[in-house]
């Protein structure tokens, strides 16, 4: 039977996905949460917490894959995904770190992808 990667060797690698747009780890944006791993059926689940569920679909699917990718390269073969938006609170200390962090070449909410 092939090594498993342990839960917490996931989170640490997927723990340094970055945002697209932002410069910063999805950890830091608070925008991931709900970790868990099932060896027997290599299957890591997680749940991607987005400012509003209107995201673009572009944005949405290049963070699930950044996180699926990361994983993936530890050997996780099968992945769960849930899209859940922020609260108020969460939503508005994501606003001032997106602010803050924002990468060069472009303005909060439209896509540099």
């Amino acid at each position: 039977m092939e090594q498993r990667p342990t839960l917490e060797a996931i989170i640490e690698a997927v723990n340094q996905v970055e945002h697209p747009e932002i410069a910063a780890t999805l950890q830091e944006l608070g925008m991931l949460r709900n970790f868990d791993y099932d060896p027997e059926e290599n299957t890591f689940s997680f749940t991607l917490v987005v400012p509003f569920l209107g995201i673009p679909q572009t944005v949405r699917d290049y963070m699930i894959h950044a996180v699926a990718r990361a994983a993936h390269e530890l050997g996780v073969k099968n992945f769960r995904v849930t899209v859940e938006p922020m609260n108020a609170a969460e939503r508005m200390r994501f606003v001032d770190l997106e602010h803050s962090k924002w990468k060069a070449g472009g303005t909060p909410g439209q896509p540099q992808m």
